[in-house]
């Protein structure tokens, strides 16, 4: 029996590209390598990889320069790039990033509950 399916086959709904596809089984394969003591450390990084292969994929940097919101020195640009308006189909909350990011102030620290 394979462990990990159910998590597997969420991800899969996000993987666009046979690259990302063998990435992501890869991914679990590691992760099920019991015997290998890096297995955890090898399933984390290939994760990783596979994120951001995704978020370029969905978040090209053409697309998010042209939006209102994006300022260099935001740290989470494509991940809120992507799921505004690659992950969310009704864009609901894309007017609220729009307004938060207008008004972003590197120097603040963020606020709870905003």
């Amino acid at each position: 029996m394979k462990k990990f399916r159910r998590q597997e086959n969420f991800l899969k709904k996000y993987v666009g590209t046979e690259f990302e596809e063998r990435l992501l089984k890869s991914s679990f394969q590691n992760l099920q390598d019991f015997k290998n003591d890096l297995c955890f450390n090898n399933f984390a990084y290939s994760i990783q990889e596979l994120s951001r292969h995704i978020l370029a994929r969905l978040s090209p940097d053409k697309d998010v320069l042209m939006t209102t919101w994006y300022k260099n020195e935001i740290p989470y640009s494509l991940c809120d790039y992507a799921t505004c308006f690659s992950l969310n189909e009704e864009n609901e909350i894309c007017d609220y990033y729009d307004k938060r990011w207008q008004s972003y102030d590197p120097a603040m620290p963020p606020s709870s509950g905003n």
